[in-house]
């Protein structure tokens, strides 16, 4: 393993191990069961007013609130919002994911002044980061990413600097997945109503606990993945592979009772969920138009997050990263 590898995993811990052996003596169950091993030694104490909120979201993987910010803020806020996507904002990244066009503006590198309501009111809300910090039982001491999101089905033959996500043939993030092995939270704020018809985020409500039957998927999981690592596709049940992507087979989504619910929720509404919970975005129809702000939390898993002064450092996983493999980019 080389220096470069070992700080890459500082920076954020693989999704699984790049060993066959390993994953086959078990190492995923293994740090999963030593993840919440030292999520019960670092209890932190809730507010009252809060408790509810945190057992919703330990016990369902997800927790719905409406009305989160006071109507005036919310009006101030959305209006930032839908002036942020002109045309002329070089702020604004496009990507292409199947048939969605994703318009995404990174308010934490952005322009500080632009979006200051969506830095003030939704990046460092205090009533979000303590709810996530309280789950997590870790403290936020790295910049978190903070996304201002459009989801829609339009061309992007007029757009500027495409990147072409994973795909042009179908959006990888409407197939039912996880995002890791360990709990990763992330946030929403509906800036406009949401329904099944607008892409709405989809959840299996449970399907983040700890069990002995989830355990045994992982196991597996991690074992098959290893084997596509390595090329040997072949050798991988055909139920738990969908467009080169692994999912749970109708067998596992029996034996870990997952079922699928759909988010949908009027504007200002805000959704917080462990994505270690199985999920995946809704499928969004012709003409309409998904617009939220978006927190994700994966952070909180980086040993950096351990070191008290690790978020005053300038552009430190930056400077760790700066090799990831490109993103293809379409000029038209």
């Amino acid at each position: 393993m080389t220096m470069k590898t070992i700080m890459r995993n500082l920076v954020l811990p693989p999704k699984f191990y790049n060993s066959y052996w390993l994953n086959r003596l078990g190492i995923q169950p293994l740090r999963i069961i030593l993840d919440r091993f030292f999520w019960y030694l670092r209890p932190m104490r809730v507010s009252p007013e809060f408790r509810s909120t945190l057992s919703a979201l330990e016990q369902n993987g997800y927790v719905v609130i409406e009305n989160f910010l006071p109507q005036e803020d919310f009006q101030r806020l959305r209006e930032e919002f839908k002036a942020s996507f002109n045309p002329d904002n070089a702020d604004i990244r496009n990507r292409v994911s199947g048939k969605n066009l994703i318009e995404e503006i990174d308010v934490l590198e952005s322009n500080q002044q632009s979006y200051a309501l969506s830095r003030r009111l939704f990046l460092m809300s205090e009533t979000i980061r303590k709810i996530v910090q309280w789950a997590a039982h870790k403290k936020i001491r790295l910049p978190m990413a903070c996304i201002m999101q459009r989801l829609s089905i339009e061309s992007y033959k007029d757009k500027k600097n495409v990147i072409l996500h994973q795909s042009e043939d179908f959006d990888a993030e409407t197939i039912l997945h996880q995002d890791a092995s360990l709990p990763i939270y992330k946030a929403w704020l509906y800036l406009d109503d949401v329904g099944t018809e607008d892409g709405a985020f989809v959840y299996a409500p449970k399907s983040n606990r700890l069990t002995f039957e989830r355990l045994k998927y992982e196991y597996r999981r991690s074992c098959q993945l290893m084997k596509m690592q390595m090329g040997r596709t072949d050798e991988l049940p055909k139920e738990n592979l969908y467009l080169g992507r692994y999912v749970p087979s109708p067998a596992d989504r029996k034996a870990l009772g997952i079922e699928e619910k759909s988010m949908t929720g009027k504007a200002n509404t805000l959704v917080i969920a462990n994505t270690l919970g199985f999920h995946r975005r809704g499928n969004i129809e012709p003409g309409r138009i998904r617009s939220v702000l978006h927190l994700d939390f994966k952070r909180l898993q980086s040993g950096l997050n351990l070191i008290p002064f690790a978020g005053k450092i300038p552009h430190l996983e930056k400077l760790i990263l700066q090799n990831r493999r490109p993103e293809k980019v379409l000029q038209y």
